[in-house]
């Protein structure tokens, strides 16, 4: 998906699109021209969900200070289920393990490694409590030498050793609300999934004192 193509796929509405990262967003870049009319962040989907939550607290506090205005609201989508079969099902299907030997084997044609044998891996996923991280493994199930050219130093996955290919941070609900209190909203609401089916959650918080000026 490019630029060029979500201005196209929404012709009537007025799209300014940005590439970099938005935790290192500034109002004026991300504002349309003209009147400056005010700014609503929304993000739907459950990116937030990936980070470290000091981390989260560095991302969501950067926004706040150098996008919105005091007052002005955002809105986040945040996954905070902890219930392992529930993880299990979302996670530990056969279209996740593929997506992620597919990037593991792209990841090696890069790097000019042969003879990855992407049928010898099984692929884990567990719920770690202490931590509050979904962990996602592929783990080889047979000794595997991967080579390359002269200058490309030999690889050696022997038979168990695991790769960790992916993790999600699956924070409750007094968590989160720590997190967006630290990067300095207030908590309008949190709206719940109302079929009670997971712990998905929507967000809407106003950022505090601090913001642009």
């Amino acid at each position: 998906m490019t630029a060029e193509k979500i201005a196209a796929d929404f012709s009537k509405y007025r799209i300014k699109t940005i590439e970099g990262d938005f935790c290192e967003c500034k109002r004026k870049t991300v504002r349309l021209p003209g009147k400056d009319r005010g700014i609503t962040i929304v993000s739907f989907g459950t990116t937030f969900g990936n980070f470290a939550p000091e981390a989260a607290v560095a991302c969501l506090g950067s926004l706040h200070r150098n996008v919105l205005k005091p007052g002005e609201t955002a809105l986040f989508s945040l996954d905070s289920t902890q219930d392992t079969e529930m993880i299990q099902s979302a996670y530990g299907n056969n279209i996740t393990a593929q997506f992620f030997l597919n990037g593991l084997n792209y990841a090696c044609g890069l790097a000019g490694l042969k003879g990855l044998d992407p049928d010898a891996f099984s692929y884990e996923v567990r719920f770690n409590k202490e931590t509050k991280f979904v962990e996602m493994d592929l783990v080889s199930q047979s000794q595997q030498i991967l080579t390359g050219g002269s200058d490309v130093p030999r690889v050696v996955l022997e038979s168990g050793e695991s790769l960790r290919v992916g993790q999600s941070r699956k924070l409750s609900e007094y968590d989160w609300k720590d997190v967006f209190q630290q990067s300095g909203y207030e908590i309008e609401t949190c709206l719940p999934d109302m079929s009670r089916q997971s712990r998905y959650n929507i967000w809407v918080v106003r950022a505090g004192p601090g913001g642009v000026v």
